[in-house]
């Protein structure tokens, strides 16, 4: 059996050339589900662009997030956030744009062991506020986190930054499916998590050491446009160039997590009060069961059953198509 000490290493070489970027859809160039989608803020959820939730608690504020072609140079699209309705920042109350990671993809962080590296976080980003803004990893699986800062100096305008964490000798990443690593991207945050001190070391969670007490708020004014692009996390403690995907292999990775086509299955007449049964394979292996939602073309309904993990079975007793939407999300 291979150690877990020479599969990080091979992997940790494999990230340092092809594949540094431990993100998925880092350029936002991905978007499944939909390319705006207006009146958010009630609820956290998947809504644009592939891989990156927007995670939300209290918030009397709404905005619209969609894809954008507001970018620096060498990027063609770009996460934007619209603020609709002002939101004050009460003490319970964040925004939070978040991407979650797997287990099995963080294998080369060493994490828990003496051998622990650091990871180095880059970013474009274009903010309408000046001042402080938090950026956090979360260890899932041990309930640990760290922080950083990023300090925008002009406003409306692209800058590039980088934020630097520090290798985690505790708190092993179990080598799976499930949620590692999550980063957090704090564009407002209240008083609940910015009342003790900052925690820039790893530490055990503890929700008021979670951002720094100067944190802007960017729904402060519905005025207010908030723009990110070109995100990499690659181990190491020095930034390097973006690492660019063809937008195949950038789909096809987002694809593990979510996918979603019309008129892709299709069924006949069942006689004698049988039904008709179609298979059709996903395009990639999903990270997990994912739940499936279908349809027709007449609007009668379809039973959708499942066949195996990657693969699902349409029954029905008239002609239809059949869309899906399959999510494995984590």
């Amino acid at each position: 059996m291979v150690s877990r000490a020479r599969k990080a290493a091979a992997l940790a070489t494999y990230q340092q050339g092809e594949h540094k970027n431990i993100f998925y859809n880092s350029d936002m160039a991905v978007a499944q589900r939909a390319t705006s989608s207006a009146g958010l803020g009630a609820s956290s959820g998947y809504f644009v662009q592939d891989r990156w939730k927007m995670l939300v608690a209290n918030l009397e504020g709404r905005f619209t997030l969609s894809q954008d072609t507001e970018t620096p140079d060498g990027f063609a699209n770009s996460m934007k956030i619209d603020c609709t309705t002002t939101d004050n920042q009460e003490a319970d109350e964040y925004l939070i744009i978040e991407q979650k990671l797997e287990g099995l993809d963080l294998q080369g962080l060493n994490k828990g062991d003496a051998q622990a590296r650091p990871l180095i976080l880059s970013f474009w980003v274009r903010s309408p506020k000046t001042g402080v803004h938090t950026v956090n990893l979360y260890d899932t699986s041990n309930t640990r986190h760290i922080g950083s800062t990023y300090t925008i100096a002009s406003a409306d305008t692209w800058e590039y930054h980088s934020c630097a964490f520090a290798g985690d000798t505790s708190g092993v990443i179990p080598d799976d499916n499930t949620e590692g690593l999550t980063i957090y991207f704090w564009l407002s945050g209240g008083s609940n998590y910015s009342g003790g001190t900052f925690t820039t070391s790893w530490a055990s969670f503890t929700a008021a050491n979670a951002i720094h007490s100067s944190q802007v708020n960017v729904l402060d004014n519905t005025a207010n446009n908030f723009y990110l692009t070109g995100v990499q996390m690659e181990l190491g403690d020095t930034a390097s160039a973006f690492e660019y995907e063809g937008h195949g292999e950038n789909l096809a990775r987002c694809q593990r997590y979510y996918n979603y086509g019309e008129d892709l299955m299709y069924g006949g007449f069942g006689e004698g009060g049988g039904a008709a049964y179609v298979n059709w394979q996903f395009p990639t292996t999903m990270r997990a069961d994912p739940t499936v939602t279908g349809f027709n073309t007449d609007s009668t309904a379809q039973n959708v059953s499942k066949n195996k993990a990657d693969a699902y079975r349409v029954s029905g007793y008239v002609w239809f198509n059949t869309g899906r939407a399959a999510d494995a999300e984590l």
